[in-house]
């Protein structure tokens, strides 16, 4: 049966450090009972010595078993075997592995785990012999142990569970001008944390294709995990493409992927690129990139080029440019299902927002530490429209234009459309240089929206303000109706805005915004401010307030 994305979502919290597990590490065995090739825990945590186990499986096959007082299984040390032998691993709760398991001959392994499996750290798992088997509660897996492999396998069923036995270096390849596997896929990929590298994609010409990615179309139902693309190139010259190091499109549920490597397009207007998918639908969790990605015009992301469905516990690094570009996502859509938590970016961006470009949905406990360039800046996002809770940003965010095109700088969010912005707060240094231009220590431009509701409260910024034009310590610009605001702050010291009126550039004495001295907003939490979500020390955050479900790294 398929793991859903639910079943998913609470491996998350399943494969975290044990408090009670059968752990294989390199500790004398203690705990548990091993008769006729069946170890059981007999107590609530339990060892078996990674050497005892690999002398075991010479001989026969192996099945652990958590038992009723362990809770887990947790391969905490390598471990490899060159029989025939099958190690099995029953789990009342979830598997884990942090350290190499090696099938050296035509051994199997197989996984029976009621919260699911992770493959995390320096896990992963490798099979020497592509007749050996695998079985993941319940499923056969195919073996292959390359790119072209995989593609046979999936061309020959598109449901097929598959796996990638060993790590492949695809530089030797030709450059793919269509997707390696370029039909939707309805199965399961498992990496098992082994990777493919130095993949060279490409769309160019009338002979191309608008998808660049190592799997072009990833259907509802499939599940893509554990696999580390990387290193991974993307070019393109076409007007319209759609570009992810691990696909192109995904409505399906990836789970622990990388992907580093570099995208770019060198023409084209309606680019969707991200560093691990382009067009996002389906579900992320636990994942990440370093891709750097340049493209002239499109929604271009660290992580996602273009959201619509939930991300989780992500988070990207490289460098992003483009029209609407974010550190993590460029364009994130869909209120209903497009939302961003646990989540964080360090890129630099430009055009748009340190975590997310545009947002029209939700973004919660997440942050961005890079700097912001562009006619439009913000520190977190660069224009939104949805919800922002429980989110800060520390980079810079530095907006200029030509022109009649104003600039838009803000150290949250360069221009906010009548949303809900609570229990947030920026640090970074903003500027705005243009004719128009607006720069606010969290907010560039606040505008209305006919039939929308907006709500700020619980907010503050600390980064020094700069404009051409209109600054404000909190706001640049306010067009919205007054009374939207409460419980917001700027520090009068930091920002370089000491008038008790400039909270908003315009207009002054906006109701709602206070100016605090630095003292008093580093002596304790301002007026409004719960002290069930903030919390303050003079060695965290350089003494403002903090959230505590999510502090400054």
């Amino acid at each position: 049966m398929k793991q859903t994305a639910a079943s998913l979502l609470l491996l998350l919290a399943a494969v975290a450090p044990a408090r009670a597990d059968l752990v294989v590490s390199k500790a004398p065995t203690s705990n548990v009972s091993c008769v006729a090739g069946v170890c059981t825990a007999t107590a609530a945590k339990a060892v078996l010595n990674a050497g005892d186990l690999a002398a075991m499986l010479a001989s026969g096959d192996v099945t652990l078993e958590s038992g009723a007082l362990a809770k887990g299984i947790n391969i905490h040390a390598g471990l490899s075997w060159a029989s025939a032998s099958r190690l099995t691993l029953e789990a009342k709760r979830a598997v884990s592995v942090t350290q190499p398991v090696i099938v050296e001959g035509p051994g199997g392994l197989t996984i029976s785990a009621n919260s699911g499996y992770g493959i995390t750290g320096k896990g992963r798992v490798e099979f020497k012999d592509l007749s050996s088997s695998l079985i993941i509660d319940g499923q056969s897996y195919t073996l292959v142990n390359s790119v072209a492999g995989l593609a046979a396998v999936v061309a020959a069923d598109f449901h097929a569970n598959v796996a990638l036995a060993q790590s492949y270096d695809a530089g030797p390849d030709k450059t793919y001008r269509k997707p390696p596997v370029p039909t939707v896929f309805n199965g399961n990929f498992e990496g098992l944390g082994n990777s493919v590298s130095h993949l060279k994609l490409e769309a160019r010409g009338t002979r191309s294709t608008d998808a660049i990615g190592l799997f072009a179309d990833v259907d509802v139902s499939a599940v893509l995990r554990d696999i580390r693309m990387v290193d991974t190139v993307m070019t393109s010259s076409v007007e319209s493409v759609g570009a992810g190091a691990l696909a192109a499109y995904s409505g399906g549920t990836i789970v622990n992927a990388y992907a580093s490597g570099r995208f770019q397009s060198v023409a084209g207007r309606d680019i969707t690129a991200g560093g691990l998918v382009g067009e996002n639908g389906g579900t992320i969790v636990s994942s990440h990139s370093d891709v750097t990605l340049a493209a002239v015009s499109g929604d271009v992301g660290g992580l996602v080029g273009f959201n619509e469905g939930p991300i989780r516990d992500c988070s990207a690094g490289g460098a992003v440019s483009g029209s609407v570009s974010g550190g993590l996502v460029g364009d994130n859509e869909q209120p209903s299902t497009g939302t961003i938590a646990n989540s964080y970016a360090t890129g630099a961006v430009q055009n748009g927002g340190g975590l997310v470009g545009v947002n029209t949905s939700t973004i919660q406990d997440s942050y961005a530490t890079g700097n912001v360039t562009g006619d439009f800046a913000g520190g977190l996002v660069g224009g939104n429209a949805g919800t922002i809770l429980a989110s800060f940003a520390t980079g810079t965010a530095t907006a200029t234009a030509q022109g009649t095109n104003a600039a838009s700088a803000g150290g949250l969010v360069a221009m906010l459309y009548q949303s809900t912005l609570h229990d947030s707060y920026a640090t970074g240094a903003v500027s705005a240089t243009a004719p128009v231009a607006y720069a606010g220590g969290l907010i560039g431009w606040s505008d209305s929206v006919d039939g929308a509701s907006a709500s700020i409260r619980n907010v503050y910024s600390t980064g020094s303000v700069s404009s051409s034009d209109l600054l404000g310590g909190l706001i640049g610009r306010d067009d919205e109706d007054a009374g939207y605001i409460a419980t917001a702050y700027w520090d009068l010291e930091t920002s370089g805005v000491s008038n008790l009126g400039q909270g908003a550039g315009q207009p002054a004495n906006d109701p709602g915004i206070t100016g605090l001295s630095d003292t008093a907003l580093k002596s304790g939490l301002p007026a409004g401010f719960d002290p069930a979500v903030w919390a303050q020390s003079p060695s965290i955050n350089n003494g403002f307030p903090y959230l505590i479900a999510n502090p400054p790294q």
